[in-house]
């Protein structure tokens, strides 16, 4: 639903579709290979040579924001497998975290202007951005990263505002929005991307509280050609644009909001 209905197709030289494509997939993952004359990329690979191809290439158009996640490393993902294999859990199932036993440290390149979200901000900052906001409903969450504005302050802060129950997102986001609304009639430049990002993020999802988790994050543009690298445990967001991606060959995600998809908090923390 987040994808661009033109741009992948002008990419290949056809007629839209008329519908969202997000994503066109270049590898072998077991979810959705490429397909050959051969047959399914990842059976080609295997049958020939006993082995897996190691990256997947995608190019990817984003119209709206896609989903605040994180990847595993390594480790993390074959232990997660295990466990949740060991548990019974269907691989298709909506609950499941891992996929597959596969880290994804992904690299994206764009192809058009291209906005993310991507890593924490210094927290110093961050404490200066929610200040000007003047949102009385955030004095005491402030206050968590102002009194430790470092990771343990930042780990404290998300924790506590990605599990807020929905009342309390239902009058902390609003609120929130107001003061971007506030800050933005003011004429001030310092945070101006950020507070018209948060706007674009409440009107998609509303009450989330990953748009107050983005709050805390750098907004990242990147030119045609330039390139923003992703390790494991790096909180990130696409936004908007055009971009070829490659990562290692995985589809392991763990979300922290703006999806109506899983979002599983205890395992998320653990990887970020």
């Amino acid at each position: 639903e987040w994808g661009h209905e033109e741009l992948i197709a002008g990419l290949q030289g056809r007629t839209p579709s008329g519908q969202p494509e997000a994503e066109l997939w270049f590898g072998a993952h077991p979810s959705a290979p490429a397909l050959t004359s051969e047959g399914p990329l990842d059976e080609v690979i295997e049958r020939e040579s006993g082995k897996q191809l190691p990256f997947l290439v995608k190019l990817l158009a984003a119209k709206r924001p896609l989903s605040l996640q994180a990847h595993p490393s390594l480790e993390q993902a074959r232990e997660g497998f295990a466990r949740e294999n060991a548990a019974g859990i269907p691989l298709d199932a909506p609950e499941r975290n891992y996929r597959d036993a596969a880290h994804k440290p992904e690299v994206v390149i764009a192809l058009s202007r291209f906005e993310a979200l991507a890593g924490f901000r210094d927290p110093a900052v961050t404490v200066e951005l929610l200040r000007v906001l003047a949102v009385p409903e955030l004095d005491s969450y402030l206050g968590l990263l102002a009194g430790q504005p470092d990771s343990q302050g930042l780990r404290a802060l998300v924790t506590t505002w990605i599990t807020l129950p929905q009342p309390a997102l239902a009058v902390l986001v609003p609120a929130v929005l107001a003061g971007c609304v506030r800050y933005l009639e003011s004429g001030a430049e310092q945070f101006k991307g950020e507070a018209q990002l948060a706007l674009t993020l409440g009107e998609r999802y509303p009450d989330d509280a990953g748009v107050l988790a983005a709050l805390l994050l750098n907004r990242i543009v990147l030119d045609p050609g330039q390139a923003l690298y992703l390790s494991a445990g790096n909180l990130h967001a696409y936004v908007s644009g055009a971009a070829v991606e490659v990562m290692a060959n995985s589809d392991n995600v763990l979300r922290g909001g703006l999806t109506g998809k899983h979002v599983d908090v205890p395992e998320l923390m653990r990887v970020l």
